[in-house]
């Protein structure tokens, strides 16, 4: 029997300097670049676990990089880029980046994974 189900794409709007914009989630190409930027810059242990952050530099554009590639002119297909977003106040961008990366569930981590398959099996 084949796997049927339906997802809704998360999608928020929001209106910035008299303009109206939506915030879509990211795509999974957005996603495996935002996660390897990331990654580039840990150093894991031998228990497995990160021991240190070098290149903390590199993750600096990823609030510019991650809202140019998801913010979209209400209506456009095309993102906004990072030029536009760029150009937006600091707060402005952290506040969008942080709630694109919840929408998007980038920051999930293996504890979080771990919960989830817990929930799995009591729900069983």
């Amino acid at each position: 029997m084949p796997f049927n189900f339906e997802l809704e794409k998360r999608v928020e709007s929001f209106e910035w300097d008299n303009k109206k914009y939506t915030r879509r989630e990211a795509s999974a190409a957005t996603g495996e670049k935002y996660r390897a930027t990331v990654l580039e810059c840990v150093t894991i242990g031998e228990d497995g676990k990160p021991s240190s952050f070098d290149g903390m530099a590199a993750t600096s554009s990823l609030p510019t990089m991650l809202l140019g590639e998801c913010v979209f002119p209400e209506g456009g297909d095309k993102p906004v880029g990072k030029s536009v977003i760029g150009k937006w106040p600091d707060r402005v961008v952290n506040e969008l980046y942080n709630r694109l990366k919840e929408i998007s569930e980038l920051d999930e981590t293996e504890d979080d994974e771990e919960s989830d398959q817990e929930d799995s099996a009591k729900n069983e």
